[in-house]
């Protein structure tokens, strides 16, 4: 995306920076999902930074625009070129 900004300008990367807003993050929340499904209970203890590091992860999708926006903007695209 920061390539794609730099070599195509900010208006022609806005499909490649809203397909990174809403594939990192929610591939974060499924990684660190599955880490608390192997630590099992200590996943989510205390004990364990999964817990606080999953709320962190799953406001962050939040904080930059709802993962249906983003979905939106590259669906658009993708429909545009075809």
């Amino acid at each position: 995306a920061a390539k794609a900004m730099d070599v195509l300008g900010n208006k022609e990367a806005r499909v490649w920076v809203s397909m990174v807003k809403a594939m990192v993050p929610e591939k974060a929340c499924q990684i660190i999902d599955q880490a608390i499904q192997i630590h099992g209970a200590t996943g989510i203890s205390q004990w364990s930074p999964l817990s606080e590091m999953y709320a962190s992860t799953r406001t962050l999708r939040f904080a930059d625009g709802p993962d249906e926006v983003h979905h939106m903007v590259v669906g658009r695209h993708e429909l545009a070129q075809h």
